[in-house]
């Protein structure tokens, strides 16, 4: 569906994940981009995703990893002004929660869709996680 929707069809995904990840991309017709990862706990920042942006960036996927969600509020404003959905796995850490917003929000009980108002809202999000929460 995103190659026929876009014509720059790259996914940010971590470089430290499942090897799904980059599958489920590639299966789709799109271009995994590997983003590097925080060495203490392995999941992908604003700063490294910022990196690995391009003009043919279509997708990011942060994986919530080892019971820890990845730093969703950063990679939001990182993605601020460009057409970008924001994929976020929590297979590996359903019911994590943290701090986004002055609100305590669990991976299992993020919103399943966000779609963004204006340029100066968040990205479209999706929530995806092993037990469909």
């Amino acid at each position: 569906m995103l190659r026929t929707l876009y014509s720059r069809p790259e996914v940010a995904v971590p470089a430290f994940t499942f090897v799904a990840t980059a599958d489920a991309a590639w299966n789709a017709g799109l271009r995994p981009v590997f983003c590097d990862v925080d060495p203490d706990t392995f999941n992908v920042t604003a700063d490294t995703v910022a990196c690995a942006l391009t003009d043919r960036t279509v997708a990011v996927v942060p994986v919530h990893l080892f019971g820890q969600m990845a730093p969703v509020e950063g990679i939001h404003e990182a993605l601020a002004g460009r057409d970008i959905l924001l994929l976020e796995d929590s297979a590996q850490a359903t019911g994590s929660r943290c701090l986004i917003g002055g609100d305590w929000v669990a991976t299992d009980q993020a919103p399943l869709v966000t779609r963004r108002r204006s340029a100066s809202s968040p990205p479209r999000t999706w929530a995806v996680s092993a037990t469909g929460g």
